[in-house]
């Protein structure tokens, strides 16, 4: 690892990498496979990749998230239509894999591992989220100079006795939020398609107000969105996920991905235009 670089931590969100709130997607992993590029946004990947993310590497240690978009929340959502719940993993782990390709063509030096993905490398145990093995690899590959990849999956949960029990969903952004404490990463940063937190959904609610600034112990009041497809607690579970970043001395931003340079500048520390929540 470069020890006058910074280590940073980005989430791609799925509504700017894939067609999160897609009415169908397939129940089996076949179709999957077939299908897959339909629901992904090749071109926003790429340009991501280009033109936010490379420019950076020489002042920044990077690690990448991805939100699971349709790959995780459909499937999850229509849980009780599919033969078995690790075809969850199987999707969304296939869509990393692409994305991974794409970024790569772009010349960034990402890697990822299924052997590491969440379900592999994460659980819960007493209600305690266990997260060690993921993170002595994104260590690992952060000091080859390469950026890990993960993405929000399904995980284990073991009871008291130590067996499993079920499988709980765990997000990219509260794993996001982990890493960068573990890690003591100096920012976090969560590419959306809004400009920032909102009071509501700025696309059906033109009153509601842009909150710039948020503080690791406020108590912010947001609605769900109903119009997004999300199984994950929406953007009030992103901001409380982050909070808990902020308390460790981490700041995090949300900002717009579909604006070009939102993400570089939000990686390198620069001004823009984003919600920032502070220790």
């Amino acid at each position: 690892m470069d020890d006058f670089k910074p280590i940073v931590g980005l989430k791609i969100g799925g509504s700017i990498a894939t067609e999160k709130n897609a009415r169908d997607f397939p129940l089996c992993f076949r179709e999957i496979k077939e299908r897959a590029f339909n629901y992904i946004k090749v071109e926003n990947i790429r340009r991501i990749g280009a033109e936010e993310i490379l420019p950076t590497l020489s002042r920044v240690n990077l690690f990448l998230g991805l939100g699971a978009g349709p790959f995780g929340h459909y499937l999850v959502k229509h849980k009780e239509k599919i033969s078995n719940v690790m075809m969850i993993h199987r999707s969304v782990s296939y869509y990393a894999a692409l994305v991974t390709e794409v970024l790569k063509r772009t010349g960034l030096p990402v890697i990822y591992k299924e052997r590491f993905s969440p379900v592999y490398a994460c659980y819960y145990e007493n209600n305690r989220l266990h997260t060690e093995k993921l993170e002595r690899w994104v260590r690992g590959e952060i000091d080859k100079r390469r950026i890990p990849i993960f993405h929000g999956d399904i995980i284990p949960c073991k009871d008291k006795r130590g067996s499993l029990s079920k499988f709980e969903v765990l997000s990219a952004d509260k794993c996001l939020a982990r890493l960068a404490i573990k890690l003591k990463a100096k920012r976090i940063i969560a590419a959306t398609d809004e400009d920032g937190l909102y009071s509501a959904d700025p696309k059906l609610n033109p009153s509601a107000k842009f909150i710039p600034i948020v503080r690791a112990r406020d108590e912010v009041k947001i609605s769900k969105f109903p119009r997004r497809a999300d199984v994950t607690g929406e953007m009030p579970q992103k901001v409380r996920e982050f909070q808990e970043a902020a308390r460790a001395g981490i700041e995090a931003l949300i900002v717009n991905g579909l604006v070009k340079g939102r993400i570089r500048k939000a990686l390198l520390g620069e001004k823009c235009i984003a919600t920032i929540i502070l220790p």
